[in-house]
This record gives structure tokens, sequence and C-alpha cells, in this order.
């Protein structure tokens, strides 16, 4: 049971915080895909979106305070900067992927157009964060022998030109069109009981897609249909933030793709991140990387 795991006694990883470069230190790369086997995984973070599904055996998965049983077929997103852990051991195995900003921010548009991406990767994270009720999702035998034999397959697969590159992106896309076709599933047959309904989590997709342009709370309200008031208290409820920390923490991860992966100036980079004082977008930056922009890019 979730009670039986002492979280103070794992330990943090010896490699603590993963960066984009280390995991995708070649222009050719921006996902990755492995398996590990009898997996057991100390306290880490990544700057990148991890995919966790449990191929074999039982566990649990633990971010930040959260733990959740684990069994085979159950799938785990990891956004970025979330501290997490796995519990398992022998007989326990999972298939990642990993998934770097660049490719998100190239796929975007396509992958906006599945109906449950963003409640999958933005929204059942935070529940699962803030304890809140939610069913996470499950695949069935056959899906799960799929999804593993793509992943396996890319494991293998893998070389560092522009052939097996576009090889790894198509099968990624399959993978992620794939579970967010099974969470439309979950999603219906949950109904009403998801306690999510369309027009808030439109109101969290106009966030993650208008990050550059201004967004205030009357208008996400005004989209989800409800009060200034219900919404803020209703995105807390559900995200554990209120809605200017997630606008602006989504509006950061942006930044700091775009600070490490183009030569854009400061200027050009708070404008494409809805700040149109670059003064403003700096204070804020050093307020929650810990450095300025400037030395956020020349770190290595």
């Amino acid at each position: 049971m979730e009670n039986e795991i002492n979280i103070e006694a794992i330990p943090n990883a010896p490699r603590y915080i993963y960066t984009e470069e280390y995991i995708f230190p070649n222009k050719y790369q921006n996902v990755a895909a492995f398996v590990k086997r009898n997996e057991k995984a100390n306290f880490h973070i990544q700057e990148f979106y991890e995919i966790c599904i449990i191929s074999r055996g039982e566990g649990h998965h633990i971010i930040e305070s959260t733990v959740v049983k684990a069994r085979r077929g159950d799938v785990f997103i990891v956004p970025p900067g979330n501290r997490h852990a796995i519990v398992g051991g022998n007989g326990f195995d999972v298939h990642y992927m990993h998934i770097s900003s660049s490719f998100l921010e190239r796929y975007l548009d396509k992958l906006k157009e599945l109906p449950t991406f963003f409640s999958l990767f933005e929204i059942e994270p935070m529940m699962r964060l803030n304890g809140a009720t939610y069913r996470h999702l499950h695949l069935e035998n056959d899906v799960l022998s799929e999804i593993t034999a793509l992943i396996e397959s890319l494991e293998k697969k893998w070389q560092y030109d522009p052939t097996s590159k576009l090889i790894m992106e198509s099968y990624i896309t399959i993978i992620l069109s794939t579970i967010c076709r099974e969470y439309e599933k979950l999603q219906t047959t949950v109904g009403k009981n998801a306690n999510i309904d369309k027009l808030f989590m439109d109101s969290i997709s106009y966030i993650v897609e208008n990050l550059s342009s201004k967004i205030t709370i009357d208008s996400l309200a005004h989209k989800a249909g409800l009060s200034r008031t219900e919404y803020i208290a209703r995105f807390r409820c559900i995200t554990g933030k209120a809605p200017k920390q997630f606008i602006t923490e989504k509006r950061m991860n942006v930044a700091k793709t775009l600070l490490k992966t183009t030569d854009k100036s400061v200027n050009k980079i708070a404008e494409e991140t809805g700040f149109y004082d670059a003064a403003h977008f700096s204070k804020t930056f050093l307020s929650f990387v810990g450095v300025t922009p400037t030395d956020y890019r020349s770190k290595e």
C-alpha cells in the first residue's frame, strides 16, 4: 500500500538533476527511449518530460510527496522540474521515454489536435502531485505490447544521424498519439467523475498555446464558464498552483529552451514569452531560475 513507503528513506540519486544537454547531447537527438529491468530509481529531477510505462511487476511511483501504487500497464507522465522516484526492484521493469522541449515545440501544433494531450501531460500530473482523486492511464495488454515493442526497437536502432532522428520522432509520435487515444477512452468512461470539464481544459490549453500573448485571469475564467473567484479556486484545487504562477512557470520553461537552443536576443525571448519589458523578464527569470538569462545561456 502507498503508506508503506517511507519517502524520507529514499536518497537522492548521485546525478540529481538531468539537463537536456546531458540527455540529448547531439543535434540529431531530441527524444530518447530505453528499458530498465528490475528498476529502482532514487529521487531526481529532469529538465524534460518523462513518460514512465510499467511493463512488468508491481512497485510504487513517487512524485514529490505523493506515492502511487504502480503495476504492469500503468503510465506516469512526469513534467520538467518535479522531484520523483521509483520503488521497485526484482521483477519490476519500466519502459521510459524522454522528450525534449525542442521536440514538443516542433510538434506542438499537431499534438494539440489530440483531444487529451494537455489533459494527460499537464493536468493529470498536477492532480497526482497534489493528491487529488483521479484515475491515471492504464494500458491493456495489447496496447502495452505494441508500445513497449516500439520503445525496444527504438533503443536498439538509435544512431546519431538525420535518418535515425526522423525515424525516432515518427515512432514517438505514434506512441504519444496512442496513449492520448487510450486516455481519451478513460476520460469518456469516467465522465463527470473526472472532475474536469472540457471548458476548464480548454482554458489550460489556451495558456500553453498563447504564452507569447497577454493572458488575463478574467479571460481564462470566461473561457471556463466560471467567475474569476470560482476559476482561481478550481485552478488551485486541481493544480495546486495559482493561475499566474502556472503561467509564469510555463513561460520560464520556454525561455530556458530558447536561451539554450537559439541565438535569439534576450529582448526577443522576452517578447516571445509574453514579457514586453526585458528588464521585467530578466528579474522574473532570476527569481524562478536563480541566475540571469545571460548567465543561464552561457552555463554549460
